[in-house]
């Protein structure tokens, strides 16, 4: 009898820690989705901040060209649009990126109880 108590104490213990694990694993998981999604609002406030200074220097651009200014100036605000462009471009494929890495996650984590419950029967 006190065999079996030892075999049931092992296999509680082996069931515990997967048990410990398995939720390990998924608070990980989980704070890497938060820390995904903070990522891409905090590029999402950058994009709309470089997207604010672009529109502003298109405009001192457009009263640059209606004064008639040196064309220095116009080619120096020319430039600076282009790098907000870029820069534009680069948040748009990260904030593009980081969202479809959580969709995949979210697949996963979402096909992960079927898969689970298909095994155990």
């Amino acid at each position: 009898m006190s065999s079996q108590n030892a075999v049931c104490d092992k296999l509680m213990t082996k069931l515990d820690y997967e048990e410990d694990r398995a939720t390990m694993s998924f608070l990980r998981r989980r704070r890497l989705v938060d820390e995904t999604k903070s990522r891409v609002l905090e590029l999402k406030r950058e994009f709309n901040k470089n997207h604010e200074n672009m529109e502003g220097i298109k405009q001192q651009l457009l009263f640059s060209q209606l004064k008639g200014e040196h064309s220095s100036c116009r080619t120096f605000l020319r430039q600076e649009i282009e790098t907000h462009e870029r820069k534009k471009d680069k948040l748009v494929c990260q904030i593009v990126e980081l969202e479809r890495m959580l969709n995949e996650r979210a697949n996963a984590d979402f096909a992960r109880p079927e898969q689970q419950r298909s095994q155990t029967q």
